[in-house]
C-alpha cells in the first residue's frame, strides 16, 4: 500500500513532465504515421509519374491543339481549291517532292548531328574536373574536393541539357529548311512541266506521259543559275553558322546558370539518395527557366535567341529582293519566328524528355537491384567508360562497386518478388554519369536505335508545320 502511495505521489508531482512526455510520444507516433503515408503517396506518384506527365502534356497543350484544329479548318477550303485547280501530273509531282523532302530529313539530321555533338563536347568540359579529382586523390583539401565535385555535377547536367535542346532545335530547323528547299524544287520542276506542255500545244501534240515522272527534276532544279551551289552554301551558313557557334555558347551559359541555381544545394557527399520525384521536379524547373511560358498565343520562345541572330541577319547582303536566295532566307526566318515553329519545338522537347525520363526511371529506379547492374550501360557508354565518368571518385569509395551484388546471389524465389521490391534511390554520384551518358544516347548515329530521332520523326506538330510549305504557300499562278 505504501508503494502505491509513493507511485501516486510521484505521478502527482511529475504530472506535467509525464504529460509532456506522453504528448511528445503521441506527436512522434503521429509524425511517423504521417511519414509512412507520405512515403506511400510518393511511391504511388513515382509509379504513375510518366502517365501523369503524358496527361499533363495534353492538358497543357489543349489550347495549342485547338489553335491547330482551327488552323486546319481555316485552310481546308484553300487546300480543296488547290487540288481542283492542278492537274494530276502536277499533283503527283507535289506529293513526290513532299515525300522526298520528308525522307531527306533524317540523313540531313545525321550529318549535322556529328557537328553538333563535337561542338557540345567542346563547349561543356566534363573530363577536366574528373581528371583533377583522380590526380588529386588523397591530396586535396575538403573545399577543393567539393569544388571539383560541384564542377562535375554542373558539367554533367549541362552536357545533357545542351545536347537535349541542341538536338531538338536542330531537328525542327533542318526539317523546316529541307521542306522549303523541296518546295522551291517543286516549283522549278512545275515551271519546266508547264513550259513543256506549252511547247507541245504549240506543236499540236497532246500532253506527254512523262509529265508524271518529271518530279525527278526536283532537287536538280535548285542547281539552276537562279540558285546555284554558292547560294546554297550561303543559305546553310546563314542558318547554322550562328546556331552551331555563338548560339550554342549562349545556350550553354544559360543552361549552366539554371543548373547552378536549381542544383546548387545538392552536394555529392551529402546527397546519398536522390528521390525520383525530387529529381523530376528539379529537372522541370530547369526546363521552365530555359523555355519560358508555354502557349502558342504567347510571346516567342526564349530559345529562338539561340537560333536567330537579328543583328547579323540585318547586315547580311542577300542580293536583290526578288532573288531566290533572298526569298528562301526570308521564308526560313518567317518560319522560325512563327507560332507553329514554337509549338513544334515544344512538342519535340516534351516527347524527347519523356524518352529520357523513361530511360532514367527504368535504369535507376524501376529495375530490381539484382538486374539493374547488368542492363546498363549501352554500347556507346561501354566505349566511353568512367575514365570520363565519376565511378572512381572519392565518393565512389563508399558506394558498392556493383549494384545489387548481394541480391545477385539470391534465390529464384527472391527474384520472383522483385517486382514488389523497390530499389534504393541512387546517390547523386551515380546519377551524374547517367546524365552524361544520356547526352551520348541523344547523339546516337544509328536511326534504328535512336529513340529520339524515331519519335520526333513521328511528331504531328512537326509534320503539320513541314506539310504547310507544300499547301499554304505554294503558288499555282
Amino acid at each position: 500500500m505504501g508503494r502505491l502511495q509513493q507511485v501516486y505521489h510521484f505521478l502527482k508531482r511529475n504530472r506535467r513532465a509525464i504529460g509532456l512526455i506522453a504528448g511528445a510520444s503521441a506527436a512522434g507516433f503521429a509524425a511517423w504515421r504521417i511519414k509512412r503515408v507520405l512515403d506511400d503517396y510518393k511511391r504511388i506518384i513515382r509509379e504513375h509519374d510518366l502517365a501523369r506527365l503524358d496527361q499533363h502534356r495534353y492538358v497543357a497543350h489543349l489550347g495549342e491543339i485547338l489553335v491547330v484544329w482551327v488552323w486546319e479548318k481555316a485552310h481546308q477550303t484553300q487546300t480543296d481549291s488547290l487540288h481542283c485547280l492542278i492537274d494530276k501530273p502536277i499533283n503527283r509531282s507535289l506529293q513526290m517532292h513532299m515525300l522526298r523532302s520528308r525522307g531527306e530529313c533524317v540523313p540531313a539530321l545525321l550529318n549535322f548531328m556529328q557537328t553538333l555533338r563535337k561542338r557540345v563536347y567542346e563547349i561543356v568540359d566534363v573530363t577536366s574536373p574528373v581528371k583533377a579529382l583522380k590526380a588529386g586523390r588523397g591530396g586535396l583539401s575538403k573545399q577543393e574536393e567539393q569544388a571539383l565535385w560541384h564542377q562535375v555535377k554542373v558539367s554533367g547536367f549541362s552536357r545533357f541539357f545542351l545536347a537535349y535542346y541542341g538536338f531538338n532545335l536542330l531537328n525542327v530547323m533542318l526539317r523546316v529548311q529541307v521542306h522549303i528547299l523541296g518546295r522551291y524544287a517543286f516549283e522549278a520542276s512545275r515551271q519546266e512541266m508547264l513550259q513543256a506542255a506549252q511547247r507541245d500545244q504549240e506543236e499540236g501534240q497532246g500532253p506527254r506521259g512523262e509529265f508524271c515522272s518529271l518530279g525527278d527534276a526536283g532537287y536538280a532544279a535548285t542547281g539552276s543559275p537562279s540558285f546555284g551551289s554558292d547560294d546554297r552554301c550561303r543559305l546553310l551558313s546563314l542558318v547554322y553558322e550562328y546556331f552551331l557557334g555563338e548560339g550554342l555558347r549562349r545556350l550553354k551559359e544559360a543552361v549552366e546558370v539554371a543548373v547552378r541555381e536549381e542544383l546548387g544545394a545538392w552536394s555529392v557527399h551529402a546527397k546519398i539518395h536522390v528521390d525520383y520525384a525530387e529529381l523530376h521536379d528539379a529537372l522541370m524547373r530547369i526546363r521552365r527557366r530555359l523555355e519560358g511560358p508555354r502557349g502558342v498565343l504567347l510571346a516567342e520562345s526564349p530559345l529562338l535567341q539561340y537560333v536567330l541572330d537579328a543583328a547579323s541577319q540585318a547586315e547580311e547582303d542577300l542580293g536583290p529582293p526578288g532573288s531566290r536566295l533572298h526569298e528562301m532566307v526570308n521564308e526560313t526566318w518567317d518560319a522560325f519566328e512563327s507560332p507553329s515553329f514554337k509549338l513544334a519545338v515544344e512538342d519535340c522537347l516534351d516527347v524527347t524528355f519523356r524518352v529520357f525520363l523513361e530511360d532514367l526511371f527504368r535504369s535507376l529506379y524501376a529495375s530490381p537491384p539484382s538486374a539493374s547492374g547488368s542492363a546498363r550501360p549501352g554500347a556507346d557508354e561501354k566505349e566511353r567508360p568512367l575514365e570520363e565518368g565519376i565511378g572512381e571518385g572519392p565518393v565512389a569509395e563508399r558506394l558498392p562497386e556493383e549494384e545489387g551484388s548481394e541480391e545477385a546471389r539470391d534465390s529464384d524465389a527472391d527474384r520472383a518478388g522483385a517486382e514488389e521490391s523497390r530499389p534504393l534511390d541512387p546517390p547523386l554520384a551515380k546519377l551524374i554519369p547517367h546524365m552524361k551518358n544520356a547526352a551520348t544516347k541523344v547523339f546516337n548515329g544509328d536511326p534504328q536505335n535512336n529513340e529520339y530521332i524515331r519519335i520526333t520523326a513521328q511528331n504531328r506538330s512537326v509534320n503539320l508545320l513541314c506539310s504547310s510549305f507544300f499547301t499554304i504557300e505554294t503558288s499555282f499562278d
